[in-house]
């Protein structure tokens, strides 16, 4: 069965500038930061599933963040996500050194400011060879083994500050966001990161405010050297959180319509026969169908129409 995600990637047309300065930054560290916008429908979907598919290929962990009408993430949430799915694309490395306690100490932070009575942990990254879990234990042969570490931090995973304490969001905010980036920074020494942002008009002032002045100004800064950004939507940079000093660390690119051409490639790739599909190309222009999601209802009608005819014939 082919999944979602496999036939975006081999529907994948145009946007070759787009794919280019993403290997771009994945090669050369020039820039860190890539913002795609564009009205809806005009391929941001298939871009990053094509460039989801370039990070399997060449081995970077990955992380997603999308925003729909029922994931409203806050800045809690994206860095909860990232964590996740950081974690989970580096589960082939949970082997080396000091690799289980990645994000412990923000997971023991983020409990502590939001569960009543818990009492947070003393937690040491750097030295963790002095640390030795299970070193006399005896396991007998067929026996199932559960958790084995020297820290294990699982999140409590609540949203509301913890009533038994009174600290203000902003301290809230700067204390779980210092205690994120460090644990970022040690989780990128190990393999390097592309997070996508997807949806990202319908993100909240305040979530937008706190990527913007946070965690993309610590990428912008250098903080997070082996990290890649990228945020797709259909509004263009907030230009009040973004002026001359981000020009050496963000690309954009707006998304047009699809020419002629792309169109004649979009449909051979659907498999519509040579012979029709100029003609076809041409018939979508005249209606005025700028989008590929105009474009593919028009060509799924037409594919059914002609195994009907095929059938029929």
């Amino acid at each position: 069965m082919t999944t979602a995600l496999e036939q975006l990637v081999s529907e994948f047309v145009d946007r070759d500038e787009e794919l280019r300065l993403f290997r771009e930054m994945r090669e050369t560290n020039r820039k860190n930061i890539l913002v795609v916008w564009g009205d809806s429908g005009l391929g941001k979907s298939s871009l990053l599933a094509r460039m989801t598919h370039e990070c399997a290929r060449h081995g970077l962990a990955k992380a997603e963040v999308i925003w729909t009408e029922t994931r409203p993430h806050d800045y809690k949430a994206v860095m909860r996500k990232i964590r996740d799915d950081v974690l989970s694309s580096l589960g082939g490395v949970a082997s080396e050194p000091g690799s289980f306690a990645l994000f412990s100490r923000f997971t023991d932070l983020i409990n502590y400011f939001t569960q009543e009575h818990y009492q947070q942990l003393t937690i040491r990254v750097e030295g963790v060879p002095s640390i030795n879990v299970a070193g006399q234990a005896a396991i007998q042969s067929g026996a199932r083994v559960g958790d084995i570490a020297g820290i294990i931090v699982k999140d409590l995973m609540l949203n509301t500050a913890r009533s038994d304490m009174a600290v203000p969001e902003a301290e809230l905010m700067a204390r779980l966001t210092d205690r994120f980036l460090a644990d970022f920074e040690q989780a990128l020494s190990r393999r390097p990161v592309a997070v996508f942002f997807d949806a990202a008009e319908k993100m909240s002032s305040d979530t937008e405010k706190w990527i913007w002045g946070e965690l993309l100004t610590a990428a912008r800064d250098g903080r997070l050297r082996n990290a890649i950004f990228v945020l797709c939507g259909q509004r263009p940079p907030p230009v009040d959180l973004v002026d001359r000093n981000w020009d050496g660390a963000v690309e954009t690119k707006q998304l047009e319509p699809p020419a002629h051409g792309h169109i004649v490639d979009y449909l051979a790739r659907r498999g519509v026969e040579a012979a029709s599909r100029e003609d076809l190309a041409t018939m979508i222009e005249a209606a005025g169908m700028r989008t590929f999601l105009s474009i593919a209802t028009t060509v799924d009608s037409f594919l059914r129409r002609q195994a009907q005819r095929q059938r029929s014939g």
